[in-house]
């Protein structure tokens, strides 16, 4: 189990490294934007918040992913437990830490989104 989790995580930070990269040279933007391979021609500011934006969901859609696996795995466990009330236990307790975190994750999403300026909804 430790070792399909490390692989989640190794899969999300590379999903979450930066893709927005910075042209160089000539530029066909107007004066004082910047040139983005991922967003076009853009201020800083707004470069910078659809970076965070774009980092932020796909934070979500990992977080998501994770907790729908945990979930099943809780539910695999508690179905394969039998009468051993040790096994039965260690589901719950699994579950219960799955949507404790999930919640977590949902507070710290409405406080970005309420802290990021100019990030319109999800997606």
């Amino acid at each position: 189990m430790k070792k399909i989790c490390l692989a989640l995580a190794m899969i999300m930070g590379m999903a979450m490294m930066p893709v927005v990269v910075f042209a160089e040279g000539e530029s066909k933007c107007a004066e004082g934007q910047i040139e983005t391979s991922t967003f076009g021609c853009q201020d800083k500011e707004s470069a910078i918040n659809n970076l965070l934006n774009l980092v932020l969901n796909i934070m979500t859609v990992g977080v998501g992913v994770i907790g729908t696996l945990g979930i099943l795995v809780a539910g695999i466990q508690y179905l394969t437990a039998r009468d051993s009330d040790e096994q039965v236990s260690k589901a719950k307790k699994r579950l219960v830490q799955i949507v404790i975190g999930m919640v977590l994750y949902a507070m710290m999403w409405g406080l970005l989104r309420f802290l990021l300026p100019g990030v319109d909804g999800l997606f």
